[in-house]
């Protein structure tokens, strides 16, 4: 999805196996994203944030404001990612309705899953995309 040398990448490590890939992003902001993809019919996404700071709310429209902040950030970088627009469009609608950790279905057979995994010194945003629910 990204690349060495596009806007705001310092960083940029790919891998692929089989229908499974890992991206690996550093920004020139020094956060980090991982995004994992697998399938080919039944594609999923999942992109892992690391945030700098552990965030003093824990609740689902805290999370689910970031991960439309993060994506809608991610969208910008580049014309390749103007798609990620949509996923923010689609979560916004539902942003109500989302709950940590839950797949929640989106308009168009489009699935999101959005979620977290705090530690002492890291903290990451998980955001599942899909079209099948995982």
């Amino acid at each position: 999805m990204l690349r060495e040398g596009m806007r705001g990448v310092a960083e940029h490590k790919f891998t692929v196996n089989g229908i499974e890939s890992e991206e690996f992003v550093r920004f020139v902001n020094g956060k980090t994203l991982t995004i994992l993809q697998s399938g080919c019919e039944k594609i999923r996404q999942e992109f892992r944030f690391e945030l700098k700071e552990k965030p003093s709310q824990d609740d689902a429209a805290f999370w689910t404001d970031q991960a439309i902040l993060n994506l809608a950030a991610l969208a910008v970088l580049d014309p390749q990612l103007m798609p990620l627009s949509n996923w923010v469009m689609m979560i916004r609608a539902q942003k109500d309705d989302i709950r940590l950790a839950e797949t929640k279905a989106l308009e168009g057979g489009f699935y999101t899953k959005i979620d977290r995994i705090t530690s002492n010194d890291r903290v990451y945003l998980i955001i599942t995309l899909s079209n099948y629910p995982s």
